[in-house]
């Protein structure tokens, strides 16, 4: 039986942290979803083995670290890829005169996000970017990075696509001020399944 494979591919919101039903977050969630309910095309109600669906997030990871082990994706050979990342290339890190600066510096996020964009591109013409959290709460310079990401999705043409927001509620969907809860991510899955289907990408 053909398998149809899904990496999704990012830092702890891909990993899954936070979600006490150890379930692996939205990606167990969507895994789960399609193994159940959506057959590989031409193949009958056999599910078991027609869906791989892979979690290669690593809580932590920036830009660069994703451009790293980037192999790890391309081995797997995915028919679709989400990729996941951009909090931690903004995250403020206090050094040891006290200054706060990013974890990686601008010009090598540019740099990274650029090549692993045209790698998923080549790997795959399934790919779609997600983009951060919506809870309310204001983060200009998450904000900033999910612009300047969007536009390089938006010159890389067809194949590429992202979706610019998760919104999830900050007093319901959240453990902390970080990780979303079990109900986040139920909610988070239930939003990236929306645009696979609305994409079409399932069939």
């Amino acid at each position: 039986m053909p398998v149809r494979t899904i990496v999704c591919f990012g830092d702890s919101i891909v990993e899954g942290e936070g979600d006490c039903q150890g379930r692996d977050g939205w990606v167990g969630r969507l895994r789960e979803k399609l193994v159940q309910q959506k057959p590989s095309r031409g193949h009958g109600d056999d599910t078991s083995e027609s869906w791989r669906v892979f979690n290669l997030g690593i809580g932590g990871d920036t830009s660069r670290d994703l451009h790293y082990r980037i192999g790890e994706m391309v081995l797997r050979k995915p028919e679709i890829i989400i990729l996941g990342c951009g909090d931690n290339d903004v995250v403020l890190h206090t050094q040891p005169d006290s200054s706060r600066v990013p974890k990686i510096s601008h010009v090598r996020s540019d740099r990274a996000w650029n090549d692993i964009l045209d790698i998923c591109h080549r790997q795959s013409n399934k790919v779609l970017v997600l983009g951060g959290i919506e809870n309310g709460i204001s983060r200009p310079a998450m904000e900033a990075k999910i612009k300047e990401v969007s536009q390089k999705v938006s010159q890389i043409g067809e194949g590429v696509e992202m979706l610019l927001s998760i919104n999830l509620e900050a007093n319901k969907h959240f453990s902390h001020d970080i990780y979303p809860n079990a109900a986040g991510y139920e909610e988070y899955f239930k939003q990236v399944y929306a645009k696979l289907e609305d994409l079409s990408w399932l069939e």
